[in-house]
């Protein structure tokens, strides 16, 4: 599940009562296209001054109660939910700025959504401001630690002479420069990623630093950085290519980094008041 904005459910619909799904808050200049993004299904665009907000209609105990523990633990339920979240948020934001709501936040009606519209339009408002042909894109970094290690190893032993010794000796003196190639691994790849980082943020209005996944299966790269950039649509081109060129340099050595993107601007949303 995505991150997004922090916004809970306000009202208390009963059982069986439509309440709104709430997709996204976007500039009114949504409005146009609202063609557009009505092929994805009975949605509303429920405007308040130079806001839209992109809901639909669902059912109250489809996303809360028991019965929406049990669907939000339903794979199959679930899937494809997520799905159109994503997709009606993606649509939109091809015509306007957006800032993506929760999966499954629900307004138990129009004038509840107007109330919080009412505490929040400020904010709101000038995060789509800020966010204006913007997007988020997604940088990933995946290190295989068994071929930069072998690299930082043969590096130490070029800038050492060979021991003439006995066997013995050399035996000694190749486990020393191994441990001194693990000791320098962690230190490269913290100065690495960090050269990487600065400037690829030289190109981005925005940057967050988001939690790693889990470690992948044993022998394969395994992640060591996840962040995300919010990029102007006119400089994605050279920030495509700061991520090239810090691939073509160091991706023989073991590290690379995954580009994704555009994303809508989740990791950047502001946090949200719900109304008393």
């Amino acid at each position: 599940m995505t991150a997004s904005a922090n916004v809970t459910e306000p009202g208390n619909p009963a059982k069986g009562e439509r309440v709104l799904y709430l997709f996204c808050f976007a500039a009114a200049d949504l409005a146009p296209a609202a063609p557009e993004i009505a092929g994805l299904g009975d949605l509303v665009l429920h405007r308040w001054g130079n806001l839209v907000a992109v809901c639909g209609w669902t059912e109250v105990e489809q996303w809360s109660g028991q019965q929406g523990e049990r669907n939000l633990q339903d794979l199959q339920w679930l899937g494809p939910r997520v799905m159109r979240h994503q997709a009606v948020i993606e649509a939109a934001m091809q015509a306007a700025a957006v800032l993506p709501a929760r999966l499954g936040t629900l307004f138990s009606s129009p004038a509840a959504l107007d109330r919080f519209l009412t505490i929040n339009e400020h904010i709101i408002a000038q995060f789509l401001n800020q966010a204006r042909n913007q997007d988020e894109w997604a940088v990933k970094g995946f290190l295989d630690r068994g071929k930069a290690g072998e690299w930082l190893l043969s590096r130490l032993s070029a800038a050492q002479p060979e021991c003439s010794e006995a066997s013995g000796a050399r035996y000694l003196q190749q486990r020393r420069m191994r441990a001194a190639a693990a000791k320098e691994l962690n230190q490269w790849v913290a100065r690495t990623l960090e050269s990487s980082i600065d400037e690829l943020r030289r190109h981005a209005a925005g940057f967050h630093q988001r939690a790693v996944s889990a470690l992948a299966e044993p022998g394969a790269p395994q992640p060591v950085v996840n962040l995300a950039f919010l990029v102007a649509r006119d400089a994605v081109d050279q920030f495509r290519r700061c991520v090239e060129r810090a691939n073509l340099e160091h991706r023989e050595h073991g590290l690379e980094l995954g580009l994704s993107g555009p994303w809508p601007p989740y990791s950047f949303c502001p946090a949200l008041e719900t109304p008393p």
